[in-house]
C-alpha cells in the first residue's frame, strides 16, 4: 500500500470538515417536528373547541354564542385538522424511511448472496478444473 503524504491527510481532513457542514436536517428531524407540531395543534384545537362549547353553553342568546363559535369552534376545528394532517405526514415519512431501509438491506443481502455464489463457483472451478458447468 502507498503511504499518504501529510498534505493529502490535511486536504482530506479539510474536505471532510467542509462536507460535514453541508449536511442539512435529516428526514428523522423533520418527521419529529411533524410529530410534535401535529400533537400540539390537535391538543390546542380540541381545547379551543371545548372552551368554545363551554362559553356558548352559558348563554341563550345567539349573538353572544357567535364569538364562541368562531373562536372556539372554527379555529379549534381547523387546528385539529392541521394537526391531524401533520401527524399523518409524520407516519408517512416514518413508513417511507422504514421501507427505504428495508429495500437497502434486501439489496445488500442479494449482493452478499451473489458474492457467495460467485466465490463458490470459483472454488468449484479451482478444485475441478476439467469439469464443465451444468446448464
Amino acid at each position: 500500500m502507498t503511504e499518504l503524504s501529510p498534505e493529502m491527510v490535511r486536504r482530506y481532513g479539510r474536505l471532510t470538515a467542509r462536507a460535514s457542514s453541508l449536511r442539512g436536517r435529516t428526514a428523522k428531524d423533520r418527521s419529529r417536528l411533524l410529530f410534535v407540531l401535529g400533537g400540539l395543534a390537535m391538543s390546542l384545537g380540541l381545547s379551543l373547541v371545548v372552551l368554545g362549547y363551554v362559553g356558548a353553553s352559558r348563554t341563550i342568546y345567539v349573538f353572544e354564542q357567535i364569538p364562541y363559535l368562531v373562536s372556539g369552534g372554527i379555529l379549534g376545528g381547523c387546528l385539529v385538522v392541521v394537526g391531524g394532517f401533520s401527524y399523518f405526514a409524520f407516519w408517512l415519512t416514518r413508513i417511507h424511511t422504514e421501507l427505504t431501509m428495508s429495500r437497502a438491506n434486501s439489496q445488500r443481502t442479494v449482493d452478499a448472496l451473489e458474492n457467495v455464489e460467485r466465490l463458490l463457483e470459483q472454488l468449484v472451478e479451482h478444485q475441478a478444473p476439467g469439469r464443465k458447468k451444468a446448464s
